[in-house]
């Protein structure tokens, strides 16, 4: 079985569609799948990890569609149009999004947003695409999903809040960590704060 990702990366784009790609990746490897990423050289450079994968040139596969059981597209400039071109080479399209804007040509779509609904994309996939949203349906990294009930724990028995991290992914070009460090200062918090 192979399994091609369709994404970019970059410090003004962020780590997101890459990092939400190579999850899904991970698990497919798990699973005796082939994975290469459709991207630009730019993605690979931004995140080393991505090296472990076969870059395929987004050009070149765009001219020549290679065929593959599975093409996920994580991409906020691609749409139904593009899925609509890649229906003879991929047997199934998967796309993830969270921005409700679009339509697309795809079996299932995955968008992780909290509170986010399947009818918010009535409208924008046919009735044969399987949806799935909100929160409960995340790609996390395999290490998280073990550490989760040793969390949940520590939740529970945590009375008082010491130490906060803030954490915006893998780029921040709107400077939004500037903008939670204040309403924590502002918040009167006085404990340990780290920024990654």
């Amino acid at each position: 079985m192979k399994a091609f990702f369709r994404f970019e990366a970059s410090p003004t784009i962020g780590a997101g569609h890459a990092i939400r790609s190579g999850v899904l990746a991970d698990a497919l490897l798990r699973r005796g799948w082939q994975c290469a990423c459709i991207t630009d050289a730019m993605s690979y450079e931004f995140i080393q990890d991505l090296n472990r994968f076969t870059r395929i040139d987004p050009k070149i596969f765009d001219q020549n569609p290679l065929p593959c059981d599975l093409l996920v597209i994580d991409h906020y400039g691609l749409d139904a149009d593009y899925e609509k071109k890649n229906r003879a080479s991929a047997k199934k399209i998967w796309v993830i999004d969270d921005l409700v804007n679009r339509a697309h040509d795809c079996d299932l779509l995955l968008d992780q947003t909290y509170g986010r609904k399947k009818t918010d994309y009535k409208s924008l996939v046919s009735e044969h695409c399987k949806v799935l949203t909100g929160s409960n349906t995340s790609l996390l990294r395999e290490s998280f999903i073990k550490m989760r009930p040793q969390a949940l724990r520590k939740r529970q028995d945590t009375k008082k809040i010491e130490r906060i991290v803030v954490c915006f992914g893998g780029s921040d070009p709107k400077n939004f960590t500037i903008k939670a460090l204040e309403m924590i200062k502002e918040s009167g918090f006085s404990g340990a704060i780290d920024i990654v």
